[in-house]
């Protein structure tokens, strides 16, 4: 059975996919891979084989319980489908259905994300602290800034920094590190990051990135549930 020791708890992953690649699995790889074919639809597929996984063989056939179970599928709407699935189909066992999750979703599963802030919030606070840097360095990102009342446009502009940060993050990086390797605008970007990322640390708060990458590196990502990835990568 896979495992990623992250953490003080192994994580276990299983890994869904929908057709088989012919290439060779490595004994080290730490994700269990199991090729569902393609003779029926791969939802379909994915509901089989969860039930089978876990049912319990000599146990109570009355009942499959998923509550130890996370699945992360590629979209929201397949996630709907496949709970349909598995409930149409329990053929009268009492089913504990898993939880299921996008791949956007399950980082923030694996680690305590209680001070990570919403979305909403993060934009609000990253616009605050864009509205309150100096002109100079604001000037440095961007040479058309928009009038001090126009909340629309910094808005977009908080938007525009919020979408680089998470781009970043998705490589564990930062702004900083950007800055540290190219200079120029980035030093500009780096500086109005961690103006925001002070103004949330006043409010008890974390960015969703910045907590991620500090999760990983601290190694405080764990999880007492088995994750099944259908589909996802």
């Amino acid at each position: 059975m896979g495992r990623v020791s992250v953490g003080s708890r192994p994580i276990v992953l299983r890994r869904l996919d929908y057709g088989y690649d012919g290439a060779a699995l490595s004994e080290s790889m730490p994700i269990e891979r199991h090729f569902l074919g393609w003779d029926e639809p791969p939802l379909h597929r994915a509901a089989s084989w969860l039930r089978g996984r876990y049912s319990c063989p000599g146990g109570p056939r009355t009942q499959l319980d998923l509550s130890a179970v996370i699945v992360v599928v590629p979209v929201a709407r397949a996630g709907r489908r496949l709970l349909e699935l598995l409930v149409s189909e329990r053929h009268g066992v009492q089913l504990v259905p898993p939880r299921i999750v996008t791949v956007g979703q399950l980082p923030e599963l694996l680690y305590d994300a209680s001070a990570v802030a919403d979305e909403l919030t993060s934009l609000l606070v990253r616009t605050t602290a864009l509205r309150d840097a100096e002109r100079v360095m604001l000037e440095r990102l961007s040479p058309h800034l928009p009038a001090r009342d126009n909340l629309a446009r910094w808005l977009d502009l908080a938007d525009e920094l919020a979408q680089v940060s998470l781009e970043l993050g998705a490589q564990m990086r930062a702004p900083a590190d950007a800055a540290a390797q190219v200079g120029g605008r980035w030093e500009a970007i780096a500086a109005l990051e961690q103006a925001y990322l002070a103004l949330m640390a006043q409010r008890g708060l974390q960015d969703i990135s910045a907590a991620r990458r500090a999760a990983l590196a601290q190694g405080r990502c764990r999880s007492g549930s088995d994750i099944v990835l259908v589909g996802a990568v």
